[in-house]
């Protein structure tokens, strides 16, 4: 082989001693062509086409051992996993083949003997790992045909074609080679189709059915006359799926039978809460973790701060937030001076914190922190609480979506369980956090409610489950089959990010071309804006939304357009639109 330059672009020369059998294979090749110029067949010169060349020249090169196979591989790339077409040797060493067999000598596929045929005795193929092994006698025509199958290739390490195991291929196969008799191209049919086409039973939950549980065979063996034996159960002909009574007894019974019949059985059914077991960190633990964020210096101090927290039943987000502040506040003084130090010298502090820029909420972070040390922690009756200064209230409004932008918004995701999070955000007004704590139990379908529990402030409360939302649930809960959380995270057992879900979040916004910075707060503020311009009372809102105080709703009063809309401008009564028309037309 050599590159030459030949009717002005580069190719692939191929120079050989005169043979026949080389000569054919040359011409199998695609694109080959032969210069009469420089007595010698070329390709383009191109990676594909050398790849293809150096392919054709491996196969070649073992048509000799090929003609000399009678029915064996030396070594197979899986030892691991079988499908039961092999013979009873250990198939790292020589496992049979299942060639064309007359009646007579069917009746073992594990000791098949090859027909006296020239094909059986020179083609051999095996079933095994989820692939066909296939040693053949070199033939131009047959490595096109075992090239052009799906998922095909020849393996130089094992000198073999590998090719994907599927019903189609397997098809392909016996009309080429008409390698299997009627048995047992029905049991290698047999075991494609159970790699293709498991046999599996899915059991799981929904909150439209608390007293059933749902089942799903899927499989090309299915078994479905023993569901049609069982008491009070109903077939979703929509969903393709079976309605069960929620009892143990049916449940077990169930499991055992589909066990025994060697399906799958995928189980995410939780009759009671302590079906479910949630791995949590104890409050040790926690602080244990969180102490190593710091130097050992400060460990015994912040040890003191986060223990008085803990007895308060502060929750970890705020233990977290208060100890990073307070740590900075020891760095800065030292922890030998906390004692000594007056309200003059924390406010000096204060604003020295507030020279870096940082936001509001985080100066009131910092001072809640300084000021829940002093009160609760060392108790210092002589520090003054009260002459800590807080920076003055800024009234700031609430950002904000219009409803077109929400539409986009929600229509722009194709993922289900990301618009399933979305809708749930918009339609009820939660917070993040209460999003990810709601699980199963908490919805309650016939109410149109949603529980949130241990919502900010360790509140509980009732939110509106929408019925545009239950529609979306239907779905959700019959693709994703939740066990305990509505949103899981990948291992199915903890709740899923909070950061993914912010994620979620800005990807929508993006693709729903809004520049603005969006966030899964900003669809809570959405909620409670255009609830108000719907003529939604405000007491209701701030039912909805947990407010302990109603100032903290009547906020959103400030950004409807419900009123404004039917307000007037005084400008607006002296009609001076139409000079600036009558100028133009002048």
């Amino acid at each position: 082989m050599s590159k030459v330059q030949h009717k002005e672009q580069n190719q692939l020369a191929i120079s050989f001693e005169y043979d026949p059998k080389i000569a054919e294979l040359i011409k199998s090749l695609p694109d080959r062509k032969y210069s009469k110029t420089l007595s010698c067949w070329y390709l383009p010169y191109t990676k594909d086409h050398y790849e293809e060349l150096l392919a054709l020249i491996d196969e070649a090169n073992n048509v000799e051992a090929f003609s000399k196979t009678t029915g064996t591989i030396d070594d197979t790339p899986s030892k691991d996993v079988h499908t039961g077409i092999s013979s009873d040797h250990d198939m790292t060493e020589k496992p049979s083949v299942l060639p064309y067999q007359s009646e007579l000598e069917a009746a073992d596929i594990r000791e098949s003997k090859p027909e006296k045929s020239k094909l059986s005795a020179k083609t051999s193929i095996v079933l095994n790992g989820g692939n066909f092994f296939i040693q053949t006698p070199f033939n131009p025509n047959d490595g096109n045909f075992l090239r052009s199958l799906d998922k095909s290739y020849w393996n130089t390490r094992y000198q073999n074609w590998v090719v994907k195991a599927t019903s189609q291929n397997l098809d392909k196969l016996q009309q080429r080679f008409s390698y299997w008799n009627q048995e047992n191209y029905l049991q290698c049919y047999t075991l494609i189709k159970e790699i293709e086409d498991p046999y599996v039973i899915e059991l799981f939950s929904s909150p439209e059915f608390p007293n059933h549980f749902l089942l799903r065979v899927k499989g090309s063996r299915a078994d479905y006359e023993f569901l049609k034996a069982l008491p009070q159960r109903d077939y979703q002909a929509a969903f393709k799926r079976w309605l069960i009574p929620k009892e143990k007894s049916l449940l077990d019974r169930v499991v055992a039978h589909y066990e025994g019949d060697g399906a799958r059985i995928i189980n995410k059914v939780t009759l009671h809460k302590s079906d479910f077991v949630i791995e949590t960190k104890s409050p040790e633990e926690r602080k244990e973790f969180l102490l190593t964020k710091f130097g050992p210096a400060l460990k015994p101090i912040l040890a003191v701060y986060i223990n008085s927290m803990i007895r308060m039943r502060y929750s970890w987000n705020t233990i977290k937030t208060y100890t990073g502040s307070f740590a900075g506040f020891v760095l800065h003084f030292g922890e030998e001076k906390l004692h000594l130090l007056t309200t003059s010298e924390v406010n000096d502090y204060l604003a020295t914190i507030a020279c870096k820029d940082v936001s509001e909420a985080l100066l009131h972070t910092h001072i809640n922190a300084i000021k829940y040390y002093y009160a609760k922690v060392i108790f210092r009756s002589d520090f003054k609480l009260e002459e800590v200064q807080r920076p003055k209230p800024s009234h700031t409004l609430p950002k904000l979506l219009t409803i077109q932008e929400v539409d986009r918004m929600l229509r722009s995701l194709d993922n289900l369980k990301h618009i399933t999070m979305l809708y749930a955000l918009y339609s009820s007004g939660i917070r993040l956090q209460e999003l990810l704590n709601i699980t199963i139990n908490d919805i309650f379908w016939e109410r149109n409610q949603i529980l949130v529990k241990g919502g900010k402030g360790k509140k509980d409360r009732m939110v509106m489950l929408s019925q545009v939302l239950k529609e979306v649930l239907v779905y959700y809960f019959d693709n994703y089959q939740p066990k305990y959380y509505l949103f899981e995270g990948q291992d199915g057992q903890s709740q899923y990010s909070a950061r993914s879900v912010q994620q979620v979040v800005k990807l929508a916004a993006n693709k729903a071309s809004i520049t603005r910075t969006v966030t899964p707060h900003v669809l809570r503020h959405c909620f409670a804006t255009h609830m108000l311009d719907n003529g939604t009372d405000v007491r209701y809102i701030q039912e909805l939304l947990g407010h302990k105080d109603i100032k903290t709703t009547l906020i959103y009063t400030h950004v409807t357009n419900t009123k404004i809309e039917s307000l007037k401008s005084p400008i607006d009564q002296l009609n001076l639109g139409n000079r600036f028309l009558k100028n133009a037309k002048e």
